[in-house]
């Protein structure tokens, strides 16, 4: 209850901001992941490799993050024969961060939605990092769905 509060609370206050500290962004996905580890218990094969200091002073745009988290939880689900199997890692270099998120799926029973959360988040990046402060890749082969996003964050001052 405590996480989904921390989610709550976040989705709340902190988007009302333009930007918020990386680490605040940072404990909103380890909330998220605290709470599908609880939903998912022993089917889910997870590692969560943050590399960003705690005392990073950058700022990100808020929740730009979860919707690949989500994503990834989402179309892992699919998996018939095997645990869901879900990697991420996070890394500061300069004032750089990249997210990479990998995650078996299966293609049999991709989604067959409209995809609303993925285009939303890239006509945010477009708007909140343009002019080549952001890459996004998405890479989708016969087993894993990877995400590989890097943005240029705002120094705090």
């Amino acid at each position: 209850m405590l996480r989904l509060s921390d989610l709550l609370r976040h989705s709340l206050y902190e988007t009302q901001k333009p930007l918020v500290s990386i680490n605040d962004e940072i404990n909103v996905l380890k909330s998220y992941i605290e709470l599908e580890t609880v939903r998912l218990e022993d089917d889910l094969k997870l590692e969560f490799d943050n590399s960003v200091p705690g005392d990073a002073p950058y700022q990100i745009a808020p929740l730009i993050l979860i919707v690949f988290m989500e994503n990834a939880f989402k179309h892992a689900k699919f998996v018939q024969s095997a645990a869901v199997s879900i990697d991420i890692k996070t890394a500061l270099e300069d004032d750089w961060f990249g997210l990479t998120i990998r995650n078996n799926y299966n293609k049999e029973r991709e989604s067959t939605g409209n995809g609303i959360g993925l285009t939303n988040v890239k006509r945010r990046l477009e708007v909140l990092y343009p002019n080549g402060q952001h890459q996004l890749t998405i890479i989708k082969d016969e087993i894993f769905y990877t995400v590989y996003l890097q943005l240029q964050l705002v120094k705090t001052v």
